[in-house]
């Protein structure tokens, strides 16, 4: 599989189409890794199991005689001890691995094993290397100082400190993945929607792709489908009579679907058809030969109008009983749709939350929620 994805770097829609095999498989897909990546994708055994390491070479703008250099530093010199080291090895290899490669790599979680956050790294990385190469151009012209004949206890005291200014939030770091590596790797925006948006479509944005062998596509002209996802990208078009329509790119968890919105459709639905929205959109199917297919648009439904299910779950009934009041409060300041279930292992009892307590689940109270009572414990549905 590993070998499957470097044959396919280049092409996105494939590389995700293998990317979803693999997890399908139980294989999970690790970030690119400084100390651990090769130029292509790769094979590790971390957390027990097999898993296919991201490929450096295929983080963008990083281009191959960057990543040869940067590996064969490491295998020759050992491994990165943290973000500095790194910088300062790399900094005697010139121009093949400069600022805009380091600011990739950090946004594509390739320091992340080092300890430090992508939010510490792109504040300071910019500092780091211009100070290197002040000290480089010095060395260049003859020049020392009392520093250079340091001891490395006194060094160390010298190295740059790490601001404490945490994490960024997680749409913001998929985000950046998206942008360096085209496709989300440590994890998908929909990911805390994929119950709704397993129960709602009745077809998969792989479903639209034909394949380059057969040419045979997984929809048929004409057929009714309803698919869901997040609006990745807006096209605004004007008619000959001067009416406003849309080319809307959906992406959900296997790819992306081109949807047509006539000037009819747009008008009702505009406002849901933002970048980034949720939704859900319903249509028919439009196929041309050799072509991916593409969806006309009849319905849009945002994931929001849906009602799902927030569970959260205690160890014991004292554990909820200590938390109630404190959950009552955030029904009280995020009311809505959403139905609240709790769930007490031991003894094993649920508790629904009748329609006076609904809320309005949104990424932020997840967050909080998440933070508040650990990851797993929190379970939108």
């Amino acid at each position: 599989m590993a070998a499957l994805m470097t044959s396919v770097v280049d092409n996105t829609i494939k590389l995700t189409g293998y990317i979803l095999t693999a997890r399908t498989m139980g294989i999970r897909l690790m970030p690119p890794d400084i100390n651990e990546g090769e130029a292509g994708f790769s094979v590790t055994y971390e957390g027990g199991g097999a898993a296919i390491r991201y490929a450096l070479g295929a983080v963008k703008g990083v281009g191959m005689s960057a990543v040869h250099a940067m590996v064969e530093d490491r295998t020759k010199y050992g491994r990165f001890r943290n973000f500095q080291d790194f910088c300062e090895r790399i900094s005697r290899l010139g121009t093949e691995v400069n600022k805009r490669v380091i600011e990739n790599l950090i946004k594509a979680g390739a320091f992340d094993s080092m300890g430090n956050t992508r939010k510490q790294l792109l504040q300071v990385y910019g500092r780091i290397l211009d100070s290197l190469e002040a000290s480089r151009k010095n060395d260049m012209e003859g020049q020392m100082s009392l520093f250079d004949f340091a001891p490395e206890e006194t060094k160390a005291q010298y190295a740059i400190t790490m601001p404490d200014v945490g994490e960024y939030p997680k749409e913001m770091k998929l985000g950046f993945e998206k942008e360096v590596l085209g496709i989300y790797v440590s994890g998908h925006p929909l990911e805390d929607y994929e119950g709704l948006w397993r129960a709602h479509v009745t077809r998969r944005a792989s479903d639209f792709y034909r394949d380059d062998e057969t040419g045979a596509c997984g929809v048929e002209d004409g057929e009714t489908a309803t698919i869901g996802g997040m609006v990745a990208d807006r096209k605004i078009k004007y008619t000959k009579n001067d009416k406003v329509m849309a080319y809307v790119t959906l992406e959900d968890l296997t790819g992306s679907v081109e949807v047509i919105v006539f000037p009819r459709d747009y008008e009702t639905s505009s406002a849901l058809l933002a970048p980034e929205s949720k939704i859900f959109i319903s249509g028919k199917v439009s196929l041309e030969e050799e072509k991916d297919g593409r969806l006309i648009c009849q319905k849009v439904t945002d994931f929001a109008s849906v009602p799902r299910r927030l569970w959260l779950r205690f160890p014991d009934r004292g554990s909820y009983d200590r938390a109630e009041q404190e959950i009552l409060a955030m029904i009280e300041q995020h009311g809505g749709r959403d139905h609240v279930t709790i769930y007490i292992e031991n003894p094993r009892q649920r508790r629904d939350f009748g329609a006076g307590y609904g809320v309005r689940v949104t990424e932020e109270l997840l967050r909080g929620l998440r933070s508040r009572f650990g990851e797993k414990n929190v379970v939108l549905q």
